[in-house]
């Protein structure tokens, strides 16, 4: 690994950082080329040649990015900024109320109070951050915005605290994280986050807690994680198996999947395991453990092993693609399609057929995925008379792989007796694939 990426934990639910963000990270926060200089919008908007207003969907996305490297470098000033960087947050604080951008305000305005507490030396900082996660909430007829801020100087703390791996705050953050409001898929999130940073095994419930409510849509999970932040997830199969030898670990996380409704992402933790997991979970997929949810490691196994790309587990995927419960059957699809073993055809063929619809769909797209003209006629009966058209476009896009020449007179009628427009284009779409082979 190179200096950059060295600073990359493995990303188990959240997006790993940029390779942009790891050299904003590495910049200084003065100097001729230095943090403050992206706190210049006017510049910066120049320099990505982006307009001063949102149009296309592009412009939308750049804006987003724009943003979030702002975020990023406030963030960051207030993490290694001196007295210098307070004059260029002053500003942009002054410039955000302005165009009422009252977050972005704020954020900068903590950043700075942040860079005056640590001029008094790490514990004074320490301390002063811990008092921000303790924070009293708003009172009842407080403003929008004053509650907004009031959140957001807790969670400034907490981060802070993450930073420096402070377990003097830990304490702290997981009474704050216990408060009703704190207690949901996105603030509490950001103060898990703190709390993977510091890796105090205090917080090992905390973290499974938060984890089983994780929705990766809030924005608290779509911050990208920062240059040597862990994963959540990552973090708490870390604390949870310390001690413990390989064996063992697999062991624990095939068995948290049978015993724990929480989904705590074990099947992503034995992938990033690999091919030490692959005996385990094949065992698991034959035959789960005793306990409460047996599906859950079944679909578990199948996922982590169609991810491993683990050929030892394509006869029993075979078996359950076809016997299988409904729950189980489109897992075992989506796996053996990943896998890449073209001896799974015949099972995926006949799964195709099956009335359940995600059965369908996923032998559908595993045929697709195997590229096996032997499913060409099944592919094409589907395409031709299947009612639903949803199946009808599933079968025309896994035609593209599986169709070979002798189907084109009847992909050529199909264009014109198709009602579905969307259909109608993967089946143009189609027959250039085969034409060009």
């Amino acid at each position: 690994l190179d200096q950059t990426q060295s600073l990359v934990y493995p990303a188990v639910i959240e997006r790993p950082a940029t390779q942009e963000e790891i050299r904003i990270w590495n910049e200084p926060a003065a100097g001729p080329r230095s943090l403050r200089d992206y706190l210049n919008r006017d510049a910066q908007r120049k320099l990505i040649a982006l307009g001063p207003r949102v149009g296309p969907l592009e412009d939308l996305q750049a804006a987003s990015q724009f943003l979030l490297r702002e975020y990023f470098v406030v963030t960051r000033l207030g993490d290694i900024g001196g007295p210098d960087a307070v004059p260029a947050l002053e500003r942009y604080v002054s410039e955000r109320e302005a165009d009422r951008e009252f977050d972005a305000a704020t954020k900068a305005r903590l950043a700075i109070e942040r860079i005056r507490s640590r001029q008094e030396g790490k514990n004074a900082y320490v301390t002063e951050m811990i008092r921000w996660v303790q924070w009293p909430d708003a009172a009842p007829n407080a403003s929008v915005q004053q509650q907004k801020d009031q959140l957001r100087r807790v969670i400034e703390g907490a981060r802070a605290l993450g930073v420096m791996k402070a377990s003097e705050g830990v304490p702290a953050i997981i009474a704050r994280r216990d408060q009703p409001e704190w207690d949901n898929t996105h603030f509490g999130f950001f103060l898990v986050r703190a709390l993977a940073r510091i890796g105090d095994p205090r917080a090992l419930k905390t973290l499974h807690d938060q984890l089983g409510n994780f929705a990766d849509y809030v924005p608290s999970a779509q911050l990208p994680l920062e240059p040597g932040e862990p994963d959540v997830a990552w973090a708490y199969w870390q604390m949870r198996t310390q001690g413990m030898n390989m064996g063992e670990t697999i062991n624990d996380m095939i068995r948290s999947m049978v015993n724990d409704p929480a989904p705590l992402r074990a099947y992503s933790m034995l992938e990033l395991i690999g091919k030490p997991a692959v005996p385990a979970l094949v065992s698991a997929l034959k035959t789960p453990p005793s306990g409460r949810f047996p599906q859950t490691v079944t679909i578990g196994s199948a996922m982590a092993l169609g991810n491993l790309r683990a050929v030892e587990a394509v006869p029993t995927l075979r078996d359950l693609v076809l016997n299988g419960t409904p729950v189980i059957r489109p897992f075992s699809a989506h796996a053996l399609g990943q896998i890449g073993d073209r001896s799974a055809v015949p099972e995926l063929m006949q799964a195709a057929t099956n009335p359940d619809r995600m059965t369908q769909s996923a032998a559908i797209g595993a045929l697709g995925a195997l590229a096996d003209a032997r499913a060409e006629g099944v592919l094409l009966k589907l395409l031709e008379s299947h009612p639903d058209p949803n199946v009808r476009y599933d079968a025309a896009r896994a035609l593209a792989t599986s169709g070979t020449r002798s189907s084109s007179a009847t992909l050529q009628k199909l264009l014109s007796t198709e009602q579905e427009a969307n259909i109608r284009f993967e089946i143009g779409k189609t027959l250039d694939a085969i034409r060009s082979r």
